[in-house]
């Protein structure tokens, strides 16, 4: 299973660290106790768990407090008692796996005589500032029994627990996190009691959220000794709801149904809720809180590259298992190829209405990928249809993303519109992708004021200044959205179209950021100025001519960086030439030899072989050439070349393309 709680990126302020740690050392020094117990007490992982260890420095600025010894004493306490608690529970579960039951038998040994030396430091730094203040000492008692409260109820296995349930076990076992708070509170006389009370929500939602990844980190071992575990929990709802019995199968059998039935992500997303619940309460409190919204928002992302690397084994597995049978066609026509392109969009399309699509670090593309092949389907398709559902559900604000868990984008969000937006009269839905349109009249990919996608990303804003500018690519789809939907009125069209004629290559089409090939943004803009209706038909025709001097002598089109016949290039020139009568008639031979090429490229099952389309430049990277060094990585990453992964970008491009095709033949 995933260790998912050693592995988290944890931010930790390295001068809030080492001050503490300098004041834990000096104490342990001279605790007064035989040399000989000082080195069991505190073996060289004692300060194992720093996140702990500094907890209460997350609220110092939230209550005004500069006092260095106190702030650290109470770090002190805090995390002696963490270590006193993981001994208590330790000794309670009796759950560790070792074949040696003597080396097992004196480990509890250890922890016995450990856990009274840190309970009795605990205590004794407490009892110099609170010593006499009975409300302290009753918040105190709280605590302590909410704790004996949830370890009473965590002794009974449960695997029909509720949510409700789980969230006071998991307050009632982390209740020692609030002690901080506590301790803050009645140092300071804090008369805010929202604040107070805002505080101890963080602490819950994030004890909450860490004691599910817990839970996947143990879900074998918690089979093994019958512990509580959410993972337990939601796969046996699962399996009942197929009429199936948990305790038939066996732990090996019940690991693997985690993954593949997606319980796994729906813990994963279950904790990401959480962690976004504390985010937001953090937000309320601005620069008081700001470390501790760092460190938040650094454990979410972590949990979140998680998520979607699971949700893209799972569903790589899932589709893998579905189109694993395909060869070329011994021979192919224009009506069978329009006929298994369709059924193949249409197995691959999941019950939500959504596509997958694209692979890099954040995952599969669900959001983009289900804007863009929808939008090559006809309105009459009930495809289209599921997928407009799907892509209403997960819009925020109008905005959508390369997938549900990743940052909005203008691209994503113009693919999402094309296919929500019925007509001009929904102008008021495109209010906040206009933001998209920079100041020279293009639209960029990701906005400079998105500071969720700097969070995401780690990085400051001058080192995205690549993503963020206008970009060809990006301006020739939101173009292409403009005037096939009438949104002339509303957008400035004339100052984006001005900012594409004069940002063509030395051959006179449109180089692109995002894709490896100038045919892509080159077919959006000449389509766009055929759907303009536009009277320079001499600009069309000389556009459409400078595209086809790409096309090979067998009539496909190449990717240019790695040099090998592309189905998806194909389809979206042969998709440009068929879209209007008069310019297929005058590329008629061109477009003849396209669709050849595709119809005796297409495969059995009405897909494509796949293409590396996708280029992926640093943040930083303003403008890239051929020649620059990417590395070919079909799951993404800085500086690399990607592209599909089952040919549904290819696959309805190619459907439009022939269905046009076959439409202007007869």
């Amino acid at each position: 299973m995933l260790n998912l709680t050693n592995r988290l990126q944890i931010d930790l302020n390295e001068n809030d660290l080492n001050s503490s740690l300098n004041h834990i050392y000096n104490l342990i020094d001279n605790i007064n106790i035989p040399s000989s117990l000082k080195q069991i007490a505190f073996p060289e992982n004692f300060l194992d768990h720093k996140f702990y260890f500094i907890i209460p420095k997350f609220f110092k600025e939230a209550f005004g407090l500069r006092n260095k010894k106190f702030i650290n004493d109470i770090c002190n306490s805090g995390y002696f008692y963490f270590k006193y608690l993981l001994c208590l529970d330790s000794l309670t579960d009796q759950d560790m796996i070792l074949e040696n039951e003597e080396l097992k038998k004196n480990i509890y040994k250890i922890q016995i005589l450990q856990s009274h030396i840190y309970h009795e430091q605990a205590l004794m730094i407490l009892g110099y500032y609170f010593g006499k203040n009975d409300s302290f000492w009753k918040t105190w008692e709280k605590r302590n029994n909410d704790f004996l409260k949830s370890i009473q109820m965590d002794s009974f296995y449960n695997i029909d627990l509720t949510v409700n349930e789980y969230e006071f076990l998991c307050v009632g076992k982390c209740s020692f996190t609030n002690v901080a708070v506590d301790v803050f509170n009645f140092y300071c006389n804090n008369e805010n009691e929202e604040m107070y009370d805002d505080l101890v929500k963080i602490n819950n939602f994030f004890s909450i959220g860490r004691c599910i990844l817990d839970d996947i980190e143990d879900f074998k071992k918690d089979l093994i000794f019958k512990k509580n575990n959410l993972g337990h929990v939601f796969l046996n709802e699962w399996l009942k709801n197929k009429n199936l019995v948990f305790n038939d199968y066996s732990n090996e059998e019940l690991e693997k149904l985690l993954i593949s039935t997606g319980v796994l992500e729906k813990l994963l997303t279950l904790s990401i809720e959480y962690l976004q619940k504390a985010i937001l309460i953090c937000e309320k409190y601005d620069t008081k809180l700001v470390k501790y919204k760092k460190l938040l928002s650094s454990v979410l992302n972590s949990i979140v590259f998680y998520k979607v690397q699971t949700e893209s084994y799972r569903v790589d597995v899932l589709i893998k298992n579905k189109t694993k049978d395909k060869v070329k066609l011994d021979s192919n026509t224009l009506n069978n190829a329009i006929s298994i392109s369709k059924k193949y969009i249409t197995s691959l399309q999941f019950q939500n209405g959504s596509w997958y699509e694209n692979s890099n670090k954040q995952g599969l593309s669900n959001l983009w990928a289900t804007g863009f092949i929808s939008s090559f389907l006809s309105d009459e398709d009930v495809e289209r249809k599921k997928s407009v559902e799907f892509l209403n559900k997960f819009q925020n604000n109008n905005l959508w993303g390369y997938n549900t868990d990743w940052s909005y984008d203008f691209d994503s969000t113009t693919c999402a519109l094309i296919n929500v937006i019925e007509n001009n009269d929904d102008h008021e839905r495109i209010k906040a992708w206009q933001y998209g349109q920079n100041e020279d009249g293009g639209f960029s990919t990701y906005s400079k004021n998105d500071t969720y996608l700097l969070e995401k990303l780690n990085l400051k804003e001058n080192h995205v200044k690549g993503w963020v500018q206008s970009h060809v690519c990006v301006s020739a789809l939101a173009y292409y959205f403009v005037v096939t939907k009438k949104m002339e009125k509303h957008v400035d069209v004339k100052k984006l179209k001005q900012y594409l004629l004069s940002n063509t290559n030395k051959n006179g089409v449109w180089d692109s950021y995002w894709w490896t090939s100038p045919i892509y943004s080159t077919c959006f803009i000449i389509q766009s100025l055929i759907n303009e209706n536009e009277e320079d038909t001499a600009l069309i025709k000389e556009k459409i001519e400078t595209l086809l001097k790409l096309q090979a002598k067998n009539g496909s089109f190449v990717c240019p960086l790695n040099k090998k016949e592309s189905a998806f290039y194909s389809a979206l020139v042969l998709d440009t030439i068929c879209l209007n009568k008069d310019y297929f008639e005058l590329f008629s031979v061109e477009a003849e030899k396209i669709c050849k090429w595709l119809l005796d490229n297409q495969l059995s099952n009405g897909s494509f072989e796949n293409t590396n389309y996708q280029v992926i430049p640093n943040p930083n990277v303003k403008q890239w050439k051929p020649n620059n060094k990417f590395v070919f990585n079909s799951y993404g990453a800085g500086n690399s070349i990607t592209g599909e992964q089952y040919a549904l970008f290819t696959t309805s491009i190619a459907l439009r393309a022939f269905r046009r095709f076959s439409k202007l033949k007869n």
